[in-house]
């Protein structure tokens, strides 16, 4: 078989590799040939190696599209337990808005995200993680902090609404004239926290979204209705993960398992 390969490739190559008289003894034209063939036998082995590392999700690169929200409160733990799982992969965190990771999923720049989908696309599948309760965040010396348990939408007339990106979720819901029309609107989490702090409003927010580092404030899960966002995986219909980001996928799953941190019974109001 090997004499049989040898002789295909002197014939493409339109010259003999080998002298005639003996089949060990290297032509001219084979010895000028000898390093760049052992340069390619060494090229189709480190690819070999680089596929089999991805392949055994033991390299390569994954990238991830994941709402500030969750990024905050999930990745740290997750992102220590995949690095020592899969050391010699590299992780590309993009934290983004819900419509851009949705951009970047059907583009194709990310492996897949992590985000609420407030309509359907035939292009997207979407595997539900967890339910995420709205609550309204607040000072802590703000009247509705010392509520018992929970407060309804309908306490939040007359007062003064921080509008934020998460309240196009509450569109066309029952809710959705008490964040209609926001006295401030604001896109930024850690600029709308500043302003709740300065006593220049309140704000419907998902649990998840609320930082457990902000000690100043109080989330109070609102009823009558319970509204939710669905915060669940995204990946392009048709498109495989690769082993490295399907094992991601897999811690992501389990975390949504446990308790969500942010959202206390609705027995007390939760204190970030």
């Amino acid at each position: 078989a090997l004499s049989q390969s040898i002789r295909q490739l002197e014939k493409r190559l339109g010259q003999p590799l080998f002298e005639r008289a003996s089949r060990t003894t290297l032509t001219e034209f084979g010895r000028f040939c000898l390093p760049i063939v052992r340069e390619m036998v060494a090229n189709i082995e480190r690819s070999m190696d680089s596929m089999r590392h991805v392949a055994q999700a033991s390299g390569g690169r994954i990238s991830i599209a994941i709402l500030p929200s969750i990024a905050t409160q999930w990745l740290p733990s997750l992102l220590r337990q995949f690095s020592e799982r899969h050391p010699g992969v590299q992780v590309t965190i993009l934290a983004e808005d819900s419509n851009q990771v949705h951009r970047l999923i059907n583009e194709g720049q990310v492996d897949f995200g992590v985000s609420s989908l407030s309509t359907p696309d035939p292009n997207i599948v979407f595997e539900p993680l967890l339910e995420d309760r709205f609550g309204l965040l607040c000072r802590k010396d703000h009247p509705f902090a010392a509520a018992k348990g929970s407060i309804p939408w309908e306490r939040l007339r007359g007062e003064a609404i921080l509008g934020n990106v998460m309240h196009r979720l509450l569109v066309d819901t029952r809710v959705s004239g008490y964040v209609s029309q926001p006295t401030i609107h604001v896109s930024n989490l850690p600029t709308l926290l500043s302003l709740v702090r300065e006593g220049l409003g309140v704000t419907p927010l998902p649990a998840l979204a609320c930082l457990a580092s902000a000690s100043d404030l109080a989330f109070v899960p609102l009823i009558r209705p319970v509204c939710t966002r669905t915060i669940g995986l995204m990946r392009l219909v048709g498109r495989s993960l690769l082993p490295a980001a399907s094992a991601f996928a897999t811690l992501l799953r389990e975390r949504s398992e446990q308790p969500v941190n942010s959202l206390r019974p609705a027995q007390s109001a939760r204190r970030l």
